[in-house]
């Protein structure tokens, strides 16, 4: 998770610094419970603080904190491909387990 993070600070800096308008970026991040979200206070803090980044934290198990959605973090990415915009003007960053990566790039191809 260190080198997505890694990443998104990047281009948040970058857009800050050079006084670009920034891409919107869409963070889902899949895990089973609120504790496994590593650095999950530096996301809310950045969707807090930059309009362009967009922190999706999602549960596979129930949790009764109501700002994480419950399901799969694929099926949720599913569920809201028609806010990201133009499909071929987007990057996506996946992170392992190598079948949750092939089941998000069925998705993107579908």
């Amino acid at each position: 998770m260190a080198h997505l993070r890694a990443i998104i600070e990047e281009q948040l800096l970058v857009s800050t610094e050079s006084h670009t308008t920034p891409f919107e970026i869409y963070f889902f991040y899949g895990a089973h419970a609120e504790i496994n979200l590593h650095y999950a206070h530096d996301f809310y803090n950045w969707a807090k603080k930059y309009a362009s980044f967009h922190y999706v934290p999602v549960l596979s198990r129930t949790n009764n904190d109501r700002s994480s959605a419950t399901d799969h973090a694929q099926y949720i990415l599913e569920s809201n491909l028609n806010i990201l915009g133009n499909m071929n003007e987007l990057k996506f960053y996946l992170c392992e387990p190598q079948a949750l990566m092939d089941e998000v790039i069925s998705i993107l191809k579908n």
